[in-house]
Parts: C-alpha cells; structure tokens; sequence
C-alpha cells in the first residue's frame, strides 16, 4: 500500500515525497524504492499536468541533486518549485521533542533542545538558494495558517482560487501527546527501552482519542535556549517571509518550571505505568518507593 494509500484512509504518513527525498541523496532511514524521477517528468508532459511532491524528509537533500532535477526538468521544458513552510522556532522545537517521545526519547525538553535539537530553517533555505532561482522559492509562514493549510497552498501557490471542489474531512491525524502522555510516555520509555513499542504505544494513544485538546508548554530555560541560538535564524528567515513574519514563539506557554505544571495525580500515574511495565517484563518485583508509595516521575527517572 503506497503513502497516498494510507493518506486516504486518514493516518499519517511520510508524504508522497520520499521516493524523491531518496533521489534527492537525502539522509533518510528508508528502505523503499527511489522515485523513477525520468519517468514521472515524462508522463507528466505527455499528459500535460503538474508533479507535486510533499514530504518532510525532503529538506536533507543534497544541493547538487537538487541541480540535477532541476536539469532533468529544464530538458522537459519544465520548472520546479521549493515550498516551505516554517513555524515560530520554540514552537517547533517542542513539537519536534514530542515526536522524538514518540519513539523512545527518554531526556527532558531542556536536554533536547540544548543537546539534540538544530532549527532546520536557514540550513534548507541556503541550500534552497544554493541550487534554485529567488523566484523558484516560496516561503509561507505556517502559524498564519495552519488552520486551514490546503486552501493557501492552493490560493497563494497553486494560484488556483475557484473552480475546485476538493472535500477535506475535519480532523486531527497526528496530534501532539499531551502533557499527561508525554509524561507517562517518557516513563515508559526508560523502563521499555525499545523505539518501536514506544511509537506503537504512542499511535494507540493518538488514535484512541485523535481530537484530544492538548497545550505546548515550555520552561523559561528553554526559551531562553532559543533566543540565545536562532535569534539570528529568525531574523534571516523574517527577511525572505517579508510582511507575515514568524516570532520565536507563537502557541507555546511559557512556564518558570514545567515539572510543577503536572498535577501530582499525573506524576503518581507516570510512576506507577513505569513500574507496571518493568514488572512485567521482567518478572521482579516492583521497588519501593522512597517514603512511601507515591513517587514522583522526576524521582523515577532518577533512580533509573
């Protein structure tokens, strides 16, 4: 079953791009075929139609195969467009630590963004400038309109703004977890160890509840992280968007201490899931915890 496949049926894929990220030399862990790049150019002229790619993974590519497409396009008379899409950096520092949670991250956001994580904007966009022309290159801010995605790209992109009648069904595909989740999740994980259980447990909580509301949080320490890194990157980035600029943080609270933010019933859960999953893996008993029964997954992780 093929990615559009999957797509049509709701859940949530890699793109229809990935094939092509896999052309493009991108430093993609995938295993599927490349994307007969000849092929699909020279049955989109003969039916006279537009290719259009999307996938994430497609921001590793190596400039010079992005050159060589563009050359296989040009000697088909045709051109090729960059589109992306960037968001407020803290914003999508934090999104990005919950996708990591989902397979298996066990280190707190503030480890995360000050030793795993670089804001991937202005490393894509020198690339993009490297091999494309200005005006082969659209940059939208995606805080602007995530709420409705599919209408800008085909209005400010596509150019296409009547005569279309495309019935996108509401719905959250891959929601963030929430605090509670990542919590639990987070415990889970260093007791577990394996990434694969851990995305399989974070699917089973997305899909139970795919409309589950949820907020971003981060701690001051991480803003601060932020600011002190890409401040430079986010001016950059604002001089290509020109007048709908992203800010460092858009839909992301900022607290003094997240921890405190869990209530006291979540961290008891988040220990108690922790200590349920190692006993049945492994067959001992649970420990004790220090003081009594009710431990914090602060305390927990420390003693793992």
């Amino acid at each position: 079953m093929s990615n559009s496949d999957i797509a049509r049926r709701g859940h949530v894929t890699s793109g229809n791009g990935v094939g092509l990220a896999k052309f493009l030399n991108s430093s993609i862990a995938y295993n599927g075929p490349v994307e007969p790049i000849e092929e699909r150019l020279d049955e989109a002229v003969g039916k006279e139609m537009n290719l259009l790619y999307s996938s994430e993974v497609m921001g590793n590519f190596r400039p010079a195969s992005m050159r060589a497409l563009r050359e296989l396009a040009a000697e088909r008379g045709m051109g090729i467009h960059a589109v992306m899409y960037v968001r407020a950096p803290v914003d999508h520092a934090v999104s990005a630590y919950r996708q990591f949670v989902k397979y298996g991250y066990t280190e707190s956001l503030e480890h995360y963004v000050l030793n795993d994580y670089k804001l991937p904007y202005m490393q894509i966009i020198r690339k993009l400038n490297d091999c494309l022309a200005r005006d082969e290159i659209s940059l939208r801010n995606y805080d602007s309109h995530s709420g409705d995605l599919f209408s800008d790209f085909l209005l400010n992109i596509l150019e296409i703004r009547d005569g279309w009648e495309f019935d996108v069904p509401p719905g959250k595909v891959n929601r963030s977890l929430t605090e509670t989740e990542i919590s639990i999740l987070r415990t889970m994980n260093k007791v577990l160890d394996n990434s694969k259980v851990a995305a399989q447990i974070g699917r089973i909580l997305v899909n139970g509840d795919p409309e589950s509301s949820y907020n971003l949080y981060a701690s001051r320490e991480v803003l601060e992280i932020m600011e002190k890194r890409y401040s430079a990157d986010l001016i950059a980035t604002n001089q290509m968007l020109g007048d709908d600029p992203i800010q460092m943080c858009r839909k992301v609270e900022v607290l003094d201490d997240i921890e405190h933010h869990l209530s006291e019933a979540e961290k008891v859960l988040a220990y108690l899931v922790g200590t349920l999953f190692k006993q049945g893996l492994t067959g001992g008993a649970p420990r004790q915890a220090p003081g009594g029964a009710r431990r914090t997954a602060m305390q927990v992780e420390d003693a793992q």
